[in-house]
């Protein structure tokens, strides 16, 4: 009987966490292990003017740091880029 419990245990365990693999905090989770372990998703910045004027485009595979007014990236040559955005719009897309 104390055998049949157990199994029943592990069972609902293994079904439990096949249903958690399905949910979208699990998706995050992987998706920022892919990131952090395979050098960055592929993501294109692009910086917009307070008018609406596309200024600059980056794309690459790089992870994204956002502070307080900018956003700081390092591209796939070890290059250091610092967007500061104070009247215009920057857009991180994932590609």
């Amino acid at each position: 009987m104390k055998k049949a419990k157990n199994v029943i245990r592990v069972v609902l365990s293994v079904a439990m966490l096949c249903t958690l693999t399905g949910c979208a905090s699990c998706d995050r989770w992987k998706k920022s292990m892919d990131s952090e372990y395979n050098g960055g998703l592929n993501r294109e910045v692009i910086v917009y003017s307070a008018t609406g004027v596309e200024i600059w485009r980056f794309s690459g595979r790089f992870d994204v740091d956002y502070t307080s007014g900018r956003i700081l990236f390092d591209d796939e040559n070890n290059k250091r880029h610092t967007v500061y955005f104070q009247n215009g719009t920057v857009i991180v897309n994932e590609t």
